[in-house]
């Protein structure tokens, strides 16, 4: 099949052979029969397509002579009646299937399409292969009529929007870091387009290169103004106020990855080991971890007390003993040499609760949380008195804070 390539240098190829054109006179002709395919070019519109305003008074003599030169090329690969004359002129008779700019335009238009039905990957890979369709820099390289500079500028910003739809696919697909190197070239090419700038400036936010994203606008602002005298536009000044405000919504979604197939019970298993590990059955809370306390000491209780619910000492807790009636008041263990105030009534002389002995103490004078320590009020609650233990460490009386 016979296979046109204007993408790059032109170039005629049929069933892995290429077909010598010759020089560049039989090469324009056949490029403007390509480009206008399917219509009738004239000699006179071909005289213009070749020489421009240069034409010498033999042109018309001239263009017949480049077409049996191309003629006898596409011969050689066995395409010959490709070019075919048709009064006024000549024209190209072939698919559009066989010239590799439709092929990229068919591509371009699928790929969009696709994309606004909700297909995103499916479009990138489309989009993908339209842009692999290209051989060079610029279309129809090695002509300078003025045709193919036409041509050449019209192809080449297809391929500009293509390249920056291909990119915004990639980054709603979450593959930020796949744009930013080709990113870099087309800005460095193109420097006065401003959507390449901002998917970079974005792809930069997302990887983490906050500083360099910065930079990428400090840069557009300074060529903008240098070669047009102008700020950038109102849609990369918007980016560029979010990248310095860290605007969550620039994140954009996670990288889409396959699903993992469900993991194996134990069971199904068997003794392999291959089966999910088990979490703990019970979890050790984050903090400072306090030493565990010793057993109170062993006393003689008398039969009131024995009667006393006997109650669990709960977390870690900085006890202090409760004077019985009638004792003394004791020094403060945190402040020695110095008089303790006078302490409140004790919750534990209520009606309700159980009677106060020697070996009681309160539970709720305690020194608060384990972590951090803090001696709190004590509580007026009725059951509030446990079996006496020596305290662990100096304790503040607990009516300050």
């Amino acid at each position: 099949m016979l296979d046109i390539r204007l993408l790059g240098p032109v170039e005629v190829w049929a069933d892995g052979r290429r077909a010598p054109l010759g020089g560049t006179r039989p090469l324009a002709v056949l490029s403007a029969l390509v480009v206008h395919l399917g219509e009738v070019l004239s000699t006179e519109r071909l005289v213009d397509c070749v020489w421009d305003d240069e034409a010498p008074a033999t042109a018309g003599a001239l263009v017949a002579t480049h077409v049996s030169v191309v003629r006898r090329a596409l011969a050689t690969v066995g395409e010959a009646g490709v070019i075919r004359t048709r009064p006024p002129g000549y024209v190209a008779a072939l698919p559009p299937s066989g010239i590799d700019a439709r092929r990229f335009e068919e591509l371009l238009a699928s790929g969009r399409a696709t994309a606004g039905r909700g297909r995103p990957e499916e479009a990138a890979e489309l989009l993908s292969e339209a842009l692999g369709l290209w051989r060079g820099r610029e279309a129809l390289e090695g002509l300078g009529q003025s045709f193919a500079r036409i041509e050449a500028a019209r192809l080449t910003e297809l391929r500009l929007t293509g390249q920056e739809d291909h990119v915004d696919l990639l980054l709603a697909l979450g593959h930020a870091d796949r744009t930013i190197a080709p990113l870099l070239t087309q800005v460095a090419d193109h420097p006065l387009r401003e959507r390449p700038r901002a998917q970079l400036m974005t792809a930069l936010f997302r990887t983490g290169r906050v500083s360099d994203a910065l930079l990428t606008y400090q840069e557009a602002r300074e060529v903008l103004r240098e070669e047009l005298g102008v700020d950038p536009g109102p849609e990369l000044r918007a980016l560029h106020r979010a990248v310095l405000t860290n605007d969550p919504a620039l994140l954009g979604p996670a990288p889409r990855t396959a699903a993992r197939p469900p993991a194996a019970s134990p069971e199904a298993a068997g003794h392999a080991g291959t089966g999910p590990v088990r979490a703990p059955r019970f979890r050790i809370p984050p903090g400072p971890r306090l030493p565990s306390p010793s057993p109170p000491i062993s006393r003689p209780t008398s039969p009131t007390s024995s009667a006393a619910p006997r109650r669990s000492h709960g977390p870690r807790r900085c006890w202090a003993r409760w004077p019985t009636a009638g004792a003394p008041p004791r020094r403060s263990e945190s402040s020695p040499g110095a008089p303790a105030a006078a302490r409140p009534p004790s919750p534990c002389t209520s009606a309700t609760a159980p009677p106060v002995s020697s070996r009681t103490v309160c539970s709720s004078w305690t020194c608060g949380p384990p972590t951090p320590p803090r001696c709190g009020p004590p509580t007026r609650s009725p059951g509030c008195c446990a079996p006496w233990a020596p305290p662990r460490r100096p304790c503040p009386p607990p009516w300050r804070n």
